[in-house]
């Protein structure tokens, strides 16, 4: 069983995948958009108390956040 979630593969993807390989986006960008998520999982995380790492999508919710 793969230890890594949907979510943080979702994650993994965005950043990996469209960020630099389809819009090229400068390194600067995606160091301000990885900060950007960082900051609001950890949030997210310590509102719904649970682990960063057991986060899934349905957990950023209006409510939540």
């Amino acid at each position: 069983m793969s230890s890594i979630t949907p979510f943080a593969q979702l994650l993994h993807t965005y950043f990996h995948d469209w960020l630099i390989t389809q819009r090229g986006a400068a390194r600067h960008t995606i160091l301000a958009c990885r900060d950007a998520w960082r900051l609001l999982l950890r949030f997210v995380a310590a509102r719904v108390q649970q682990p960063v790492a057991r986060l899934a999508l349905s957990s950023l919710t209006a409510t939540a956040i």
